[in-house]
């Protein structure tokens, strides 16, 4: 009975050992299991996570580059409303306003000028000076490229919400559903196609090759050796093509493949404008994120994917998604460029209307300068004339003071005669000093009208080929503007008033193209040009454009030459009526004294 006890006992610890190896050994294999799949979540995470930092990484350069585009569009209108500020301040100054000059006013001109230019450079929209660093127009290739290109032609013009950068995939609707998944098989059957139509004319292209009368192997028809090569050649021409077909066909995917190079080959400049700027952003963010799917696949071997939800099982179709993701970031930035652009050309429109009160301005200081000098030259040779009669007059009183009576005695005949001398002397100097004074005048008058042409000519030379330096809505590239429909009888409203039929139709604001402006004639004297049949002209000026600008300086010159020509010949009819005036009273002076004496020696006859 004890043997028996034994025995089962003996029996029972036996299964019991067998039971704890099984269940060790199960728990083991369920260990490794565990730490294998934990092990292929955590490659699969990390992979997740560096897909995510890079595309993180991309949309924050993206929105630095959209900050720095909208700080300066911002600038642009800052410098605006100070200049309509500084223009108001100019042309109606006020105590409760900023001090501005028209030469102030001109220099802020110029800078606000250069910021336009450096903005038109960023956004690359000049139409006539095309940028040699440009982005290429063929960059977007392979089918995906194909798939944005005609999405693009179909969507509307519409900032989107830079929000839409931060998704790392299309939410809604799996990668395997999207439409572009099915553009990517069209084309791959397609190639299917064409490497297997080349396996079946290959045969028929090497023999007719082969059978060429200036092939080596048909010189000697009956040579058992040529023929014999020739049969060699072609089946090692046939065994060449056929597996390299089977290489094009079945090689794995790199990410050096064309169809993956979406952005084109690496930018070897570096760009200074907007969509360059954004291009090199994503050529490098796609070639990153392509170095490190292929990685990733690589050791992945032919284990399955974790997560398939946001993994995708093969290097292609991983790639695709990422190509797609990119180009979506492209798009993107496209529209927002648009926007830009459309901004831009309405800030050029606001800037040219206001630049057309520039040129007045500066135009009307210098009239008022020269007509300032004119004035304070003319005042002068007027003061030094008076104090030379005055004088003159002092004298005069003096010999009036001197002839008495008692001269008209014989005895003192030749004092009297001696008095008239001095007299006529004075009289002499007085008139000679009269005709001194109206040529020194009309000098003055003459010279500060022809200083004053061509300081306006000068002036106004300058502005004109300063403002065809002006950018003006019409360099700029148009852009993509979307039209809005109107009901029927509004367009028929519009077309019977002579307004075009779109809400948007540009509309320049003056007639453009180049142009030659007339010069201005120097004021002459009307005698001056009836003897000489000649008029003096300052040279006329072409401008390679026609803005506001332009028509203001031309309006201003005309209006600045035609007042200062009022006053020019005011002072010349001045410089004729005073010196006359003068003479005579002279003259009237003379004739007293003459009549004076003539009573004085009547007294004693």
């Amino acid at each position: 009975m004890s043997g028996r006890i034994d025995n089962t006992e003996e029996f029972v610890m036996l299964e019991l050992e067998g039971m704890e190896s099984k269940c060790l050994g199960q728990a083991t294999e369920v260990v490794h299991k565990f730490e294998d799949k934990f092990h292929n979540l955590t490659v699969d995470l990390n992979f997740i996570e560096k897909i995510q930092r890079f595309l993180i990484n991309t949309q924050v350069k993206m929105k630095l580059e959209v900050t720095k585009s909208n700080y300066q569009a911002e600038s642009l209108s800052s410098y605006l409303e100070q200049f309509q500020k500084k223009i108001d301040a100019c042309a109606k100054p006020r105590v409760d306003k900023e001090t501005v000059t028209p030469d102030e006013l001109y220099s802020f001109t110029q800078m606000i000028m250069e910021e336009f230019k450096k903005r038109s450079t960023y956004l690359d929209c000049l139409l006539d000076l095309p940028s040699a660093s440009s982005v290429p127009e063929i960059p977007l290739q392979g089918p995906f490229a194909a798939a944005t290109r005609s999405e693009r032609q179909e969507s509307k013009v519409g900032s989107q919400s830079c929000d839409s950068l931060l998704q790392p995939s299309r939410m809604g609707k799996p990668a395997t559903e999207d439409a572009a998944l099915g553009v990517i098989h069209s084309i791959l059957q397609t190639q299917k196609s064409k490497v297997y139509l080349e396996l079946e004319k290959a045969p028929e292209a090497s023999g007719v090759q082969l059978s060429s009368p200036h092939s080596p192997s048909t010189t000697v028809l009956g040579d058992k050796k040529s023929h014999t090569s020739s049969i060699n050649l072609k089946t090692d021409i046939l065994l060449r093509k056929a597996s390299s077909a089977g290489v094009k066909r079945f090689s794995k995917p790199t990410r050096f493949d064309k169809r993956f190079q979406v952005f084109g080959s690496k930018p070897e400049e570096e760009q200074l404008h907007f969509k360059g700027i954004v291009w090199g952003i994503l050529w490098e963010s796609n070639d990153a994120l392509l170095l490190v799917a292929e990685e990733f696949y690589k050791k992945k071997e032919k284990r399955t994917i974790t997560r398939p939800e946001y993994i995708q099982e093969t290097f292609e179709n991983s790639a695709e998604m990422l190509n797609q993701k990119l180009l979506s970031y492209h798009s993107q930035a496209e529209e927002y460029h648009n926007v830009c652009l459309q901004d831009f050309r309405e800030q050029l429109k606001q800037f040219e209307q206001q630049l057309y009160h520039v040129p007045p301005l500066l135009i009307a200081e210098l009239t008022k300068k020269h007509l300032d000098q004119l004035a304070e030259t003319t005042a002068q040779i007027h003061h030094s004339l008076h104090e030379r009669l005055q004088e003159s007059i002092n004298r005069q009183t003096e010999h009036w003071d001197s002839l008495r009576p008692t001269l008209g005695h014989p005895g003192n005949l030749n004092q009297l005669e001696s008095l008239c001398n001095l007299e006529q002397e004075r009289l002499t100097e007085h008139l000679t000093a009269i005709d001194i004074s109206k040529k020194n005048l009309q000098d003055c008058v003459i010279k500060h009208g022809e200083d004053f042409v061509t300081a306006l000519a000068s002036l106004t030379e300058n502005m004109l080929l300063k403002l065809d330096d002006f950018l003006t809505v019409d360099d700029i590239q148009t852009g993509t503007v979307e039209v809005t429909k109107a009901k029927t009888t509004t367009l028929i409203r519009r077309k019977k008033a002579g307004l075009p039929l779109e809400d948007r139709v540009y509309i320049p604001l003056t007639q453009r193209g180049s142009r030659t402006w007339p010069g201005i004639l120097y004021y002459e004297s009307r005698a001056k040009i009836n003897d000489e049949k000649l008029t003096r002209e300052t040279a006329s000026i072409k401008t390679a454009k026609t803005t506001l600008g332009h028509v203001s300086a031309m309006e201003a010159r005309d209006s600045a030459y035609q007042k200062y020509q009022r006053e020019y010949e005011k002072e010349l009819a001045r410089t004729e009526e005073e010196p006359e005036a003068q003479r005579i009273s002279a003259t009237h002076q003379e004739t007293r004294w003459k009549e004076s004496v003539l009573k004085i020696k009547q007294l004693y006859s």
